[in-house]
């Protein structure tokens, strides 16, 4: 293709000006985050004023009491929780044998960007990594079950390592799963052949594909993989390159006259 577009925000708006080549570009467009929603973790009352308490499980003040006036536990409960940087993760247990990457993002996406995506069908696991510790926490203070294909699935906070240095890095300069691609201001015909299984394939080299999208008459297209890290091995690798059309379809063979 012509290249591989420019990075967005976080309402997948795609921005100018990014590792520009040409009259195409490489680079990300951004999952739209939790705009809108509640401040994330924040707590009940009573949770929030036993947060406060010290490693000793004393409260601010060492009185080792909540406090019983209303303005003061109000002010605890304002004061948003924060998460430990190992806690990015959550687990989805007993998932629908036939749920998607796709329906897992779907789902949980609206928390916050997403560092990777993990999933045992065989044992119906999922283990969804963000970007932030903050959107793990408000996810399981809001949601204690997940419904995918009509059933649901346990949902709880795990321990995941930091980000890598390489991703948080990635992320600073825009860096989601998601990849735009541009095939160029001459590229429609190209899209016209290209399908998303075939895509899916040749991206699929450089990690997992969650999603494929192909918009032919605008000559674009959208990767999204299940990892962060995935996506920055596959723009790395093909920005700048051509892609391979897939084999042409037989011609049918003309019919001789009467």
């Amino acid at each position: 293709p012509g290249g591989m577009g420019a990075p967005g925000g976080g309402q997948g708006q795609l921005a100018p000006g990014f590792d520009m080549m040409g009259a195409a570009a490489a680079g990300y467009y951004g999952a739209q985050g939790a705009a809108g929603r509640p401040e994330a973790g924040m707590m009940p009352a009573m949770l929030a004023a036993a947060a406060a308490a010290g490693a000793n499980g004393q409260l601010p003040g060492g009185t080792g009491m909540l406090p019983t006036d209303p303005a003061a536990v109000a002010a605890m409960a304002a004061q948003p929780m924060r998460p430990r940087p190992t806690e990015r993760a959550v687990g989805i247990r007993e998932v629908h044998p036939l749920t998607t990457y796709e329906d897992v993002c779907n789902e949980v996406g609206i928390y916050g960007p997403i560092e990777s995506i993990s999933m045992d069908q065989a044992k119906g696991n999922v283990t969804v990594r963000f970007v932030d510790p903050t959107s793990a926490a408000q996810l399981c203070a809001e949601r204690s079950l997940l419904q995918f294909r009509g059933q649901l699935s346990a949902v709880a906070l795990e321990k995941s390592g930091p980000l890598s240095a390489e991703v948080a890095a990635a992320v600073q300069q825009g860096a989601t799963r998601n990849l735009y691609i541009n095939f160029g201001p001459s590229g429609g015909a190209l899209a016209e052949r290209l399908s998303a299984n075939h895509l899916k394939t040749v991206f699929g080299e450089y990690g997992h594909v969650e999603s494929v999208r192909v918009l032919a008459k605008q000559a674009i297209a959208f990767v999204n993989f299940t990892s962060i890290s995935a996506a920055l091995k596959a723009k790395d690798t093909l920005q700048g390159t051509k892609l391979e059309l897939p084999p042409a379809p037989p011609k049918a063979p003309r019919r001789a006259p009467a």
